[in-house]
Formats: structure tokens, sequence, C-alpha cells
């Protein structure tokens, strides 16, 4: 976008505030960390019923985009998640992939041939990332309820992103402008959680990526929030909220995404 818009700043707000968060997590580990010795896998397949805000940018057509949690026959947004993690020792190794779909309206903010008002708005974001971390803290905390105290555990983690990102503007008012743009990414990020009880589980999970380096992204940020419930044997219902920032321009703002996708999501915890 050609201008400074207030979604960039609490972006750069949002960076700093992460990376001080990754510094104190490795300032957080210490030598009570009690780590598996064997192979701990997890599967975890999910959807994502996320709201859209943001503005997007194609040629000469600039659109502000304000979508709530909407399903129906002429709005969809989903999004469809498979989430790998494998921990040995202290080590831990993840793959993500998720595809993000957006059919709705959005908002011309500039009138374009003598056309105002709103048009058809068409995204599909694919986005693959293979990461590595380190479990830098697990500890037991004594809790009023049960026999067995709680832990609270941390994790550092660092990978790669590969972004593929299709937009489409127009319709039947005005032409269709339609792109697609592909980068990669490195991401840094953390996670903090809390087993309450051999069922009961509670994370938190954020990284950022992008950082301005050319052909990436000018800043990527995501934070994820999910309650876990072991319901049988090796199998959880995890039930949460994820948000997901994109801040990514090219050739002059000719091809452009500043945009906050979040909302609850559904899904498994599987493990082998």
């Amino acid at each position: 976008m050609s201008a400074e818009l207030p979604l960039r700043t609490r972006n750069r707000f949002v960076s700093r505030a992460a990376l001080c968060l990754i510094a104190a997590l490795c300032l957080a580990g210490s030598a009570s960390a009690q780590h598996n010795a064997e192979w701990d896998v997890s599967v975890r397949p999910y959807l994502w019923f996320a709201a859209m805000s943001g503005e997007s940018s194609l040629d000469d057509i600039l659109a502000e985009i304000d979508l709530p949690i909407h399903l129906s026959s002429d709005a969809s947004q989903i999004g469809a998640m498979l989430r790998l993690e494998a921990q040995k020792r202290a080590w831990l190794l993840t793959l993500d992939v998720s595809g993000a779909w957006v059919e709705s309206q959005a908002s011309l903010e500039i009138p374009v041939g003598g056309v105002s008002g709103r048009i058809d708005y068409d995204v599909f974001a694919f986005l693959l990332e293979v990461g590595g971390g380190w479990e830098i803290d697990n500890r037991p905390i004594r809790v009023p309820w049960g026999e067995r105290p709680a832990r609270l555990y941390a994790d550092l983690l660092v990978g790669g992103r590969y972004v593929r990102l299709d937009q489409k503007l127009g319709g039947s008012r005005i032409d269709s402008v339609r792109a697609v743009d592909n980068w990669g990414e490195p991401f840094v990020g953390g996670r903090i959680g809390f087993q309450a009880t051999p069922d009961l589980g509670l994370t938190v999970r954020g990284d950022v990526g992008g950082f301005g380096i050319p052909g990436a992204s000018e800043l990527t940020w995501t934070l994820v929030i999910e309650g876990r419930w072991r319901f049988w044997r090796n199998v959880a219902l995890d039930l949460g909220y994820k948000l997901y920032d994109i801040d990514h321009s090219v050739a002059g703002d000719s091809f452009a995404l500043d945009a906050r996708l979040q909302g609850p999501t559904v899904g498994l915890d599987i493990r082998y």
C-alpha cells in the first residue's frame, strides 16, 4: 500500500514484542528440564473459521476488506491445516501445511472507471512451514487438584516458510484482475504450555517472519492459543483461536496484501 497504515505500525510493535518474548524464553531455561527419551509424534488436522480485515491492491485497484466470520452461499472464509510434530529429548521437528480460502466482497477505496462501492474479492493462501526447536524448560508445578503435579514447559522455534498467494479483484462490474506471488522467508518463535492434568492442557504459540528481506514479506506474524482435552487413549480434541497477520507487497504495490485473518479453530491431536 502507498500510505503508512495503522496495521503496519502495530506490526512493528508486535515484531519487537515477539523478539523480546523469545529472548525471555531463552533466559528462562533451567536445569530442571525433563526430556522424552523416545520419539513423541503428534498429528494435528484442524479447521480454521476466520474473519479477515485489511487492504488488497492489484494494479490500479485498491480495495478494503472487512469480512466477519461468515459461511453462506455467497461468502466463505475457511482454512484447513495439518501440523506434524516430532520430539525426542530436547529437540523438536515441525511441519505445518495450511490453506486458507476467502470468497466474498470488498469495498473499493478509489473508484475505478466510474465504478465505486463493492466488488468481488477472492484469495487463496497456501503455506508450508518446516522448522525445528529446542525445549528450553519443562518443570513440575504444584497444583491444588490431583495427586500429580502439573507441568509448565517452553520451546524455542526457528524455521522457514513458503507462501503462495493468489488474489483476484473485480467481477461483473469491472474487469477482473488476478495475480499470484510466491516467496520464502525465515521465522522465529516460541511456545509456552501448561499441562494441568494428563488429559487437559493449554498452549500459546507464536512466531514472526519476513523481516523485510528482499523477496519476502515486510512482516508476517502468527499467534495460536489452544486448549487440549484427551478424551480417548492418545486422541485429544483441540479448541483454539488463531491470528495470522501478513504485510506483503511487490513492484510498487502492484500486488499487495496488508491484512489479518483471525478466528476459532477446531481439530484433533493424535499421538504415536
